[in-house]
Order: C-alpha cells, then structure tokens, then sequence
C-alpha cells in the first residue's frame, strides 16, 4: 500500500491495520506497518539498503511495556465524543504498530486516528470493519514525547434511547511487529435525553433569566409564564428542536423579564412551563429588584 498523510484506501488499510485479525502469526509475505517504517527509513536516508526480506517481527522494542492505554469520554449523553490514547513515549524505538479496537457498532461510529500533527508524526492509516476499528502506523525515526500519542476518537449514536453499557476494546496490538497482549478496555455508560425542566439561572434573577431544558424526541417547543395568579405573562415560541439538551445560554430559553407587550414585569414569584407535543413540565422562580 501507498502510506501518506492521508488515510489509505479501505481495502489496503484493512490488510496492513489486520481488521480482520484472525490470530494467526505473519509471515514474510505479511504486509505490515514494520515494513511500512524500512521503507520510510531508506527513504529518508538513514538506511543505506533494503532488507530483500523483512522479519515480520521488525526492529524489536527495547521496552514493549512502556505504552499506555487511556480512555476518555466528554458525557455520557448520546452524541459523546470518546477518546482512546495509545501512548508510546515509554517505548524505546517503536517506529510502527498495528492496533485493533473492537465496538458496539451499533452505539458507537469511529470518527478519526490521529497523531500529533508536527512533522516527525508517523504516519497513519485507518479503516473500518463490522465493529472495529483498525490503526496502522509508521516513522521513519523511534518515536519520542508528543509525536509518540495516537488518539482514536469514536461518536455515540445520536439517537440512544436507552440506558446502556458498552465497552471499546483491545483486540490486538502489535509494536515494531511484535504480538502485545495489553488486556485493555474501556468501559462506559450512554444516559438517554429525557423530557425535563430546569431550575432557571439565575434565581432569584433581574431582569433576565435563562431557563434550560431537555428533550427526549423531536418537538415543538414553547416555555409559558404565568403570573401566580394564573394569568399568562409572556409566552416563548421556541419552534420545532431535535432532542437533546439544552442548557448553556445559547441553546436555554431566554427571557428577558418583560410581558407580551414589551412591559417589564413586576417582582414577585412567577410560573414557567415547558410545553413539548402533549408534555408538560412546570416550576417556579422569582423576580427580585
């Protein structure tokens, strides 16, 4: 295969990434990411011949122990962004690797491999197969510091609509050629959106106040105050919104204290009210000046 920048097309990245790992043990013939890296290394010079055949075992790792395997996931709400980080700056001469992750892909979608960006990054390639995700790398040079972090980043099913637990596992993992055994997983609960109102903020509030929500489905949305007598003092049409949450104060509903007319409203306790389809929601908060 043809190693660039970009990622390899998706029939080579399977063969070199191994998607479909089956365990058994390369051979000469093995097109690998070890090989990937002799062919860098004479590129740039710094072999003067290539090998006729090169060992599917490579250049072997002063310390295979030295990497690291972290997990890291924004929420646990549909949509999430999870990270898993092989590191390898304690790993003395890793120049290539082969790693396999398998998923749920029926919750998660891979999204991106990637390296750190400087030039002395290796090389990366990447591919897909029926819940799992392959990664092929290589360098010219031993990895060192920043330039020895791949992360592999995965996206939660926006439309979860349910509470579950998963896992992103290790299913193979070799470096400079060489089989690893890592026993890594990263597990990690999904909380689906659910039809609720929030507290307003702030409370007790002059003159504005933002009042957060969420939304289990699809809906038209509008938020209803009523003055405690049962009047209704303002009403605001929010439109049609998917699900999901809205809380932060560009997504929140927005009031500025005023009434239907324009008017600033008296202090005092108020209602608001949550309308989605034939759901409904209800609290109260206070104006003080």
């Amino acid at each position: 295969p043809t190693w660039a920048d970009l990622p390899i097309d998706h029939e080579d990245a399977l063969v070199v990434a191994n998607a479909e790992d089956d365990g058994t043990t390369p051979t000469d013939e093995t097109i690998m990411s070890s090989d990937a890296a002799a062919l860098l290394r004479y590129d740039v010079g710094l072999v003067d011949d290539l090998p006729v055949i090169v060992a599917p075992g490579g250049a072997p790792v002063a310390d295979a122990g030295g990497y690291r395997l972290t997990g890291d996931a924004s929420s646990d709400r549909p949509s999430a962004r999870i990270v898993v980080t092989l590191d390898l700056s304690g790993v003395v001469g890793a120049r290539s690797g082969e790693l396999l992750l398998g998923f749920d892909p029926t919750l998660l979608r891979p999204v991106s491999a990637t390296g750190s960006g400087t030039n002395r990054a290796p090389l990366i390639a990447h591919s897909e197969g029926e819940g799992q995700f392959a990664v092929a790398f290589a360098s010219a040079r031993p990895l060192t510091g920043r330039d020895a972090s791949l992360r592999m980043e995965f996206e939660v099913a926006a439309d979860t609509r349910r509470a579950v637990e998963s896992a992103i596992r290790v299913r193979s993992l070799r470096l400079n050629g060489a089989k690893v055994d890592p026993g890594f997983e990263y597990a990690f609960r999904v909380r689906p959106y659910e039809f609720r109102l929030y507290a307003n903020y702030p409370n007790p509030f002059n003159p504005e106040t933002w009042i957060p929500f969420e939304l289990a489905v699809d809906s038209d949305i509008a938020v209803r105050i009523y003055g405690f007598d049962g009047s209704v003092v303002r009403t605001l049409d929010l439109g049609y919104q998917p699900m999901g949450e809205y809380q932060a104060r560009q997504s929140a509903a927005y009031w500025d204290g005023r009434n239907d007319t324009g008017e600033r409203v008296a202090s005092g306790v108020y209602i608001y009210e949550l309308l989605a389809g034939d759901q409904r929601a209800v609290r109260r908060m206070v104006i003080s000046k």
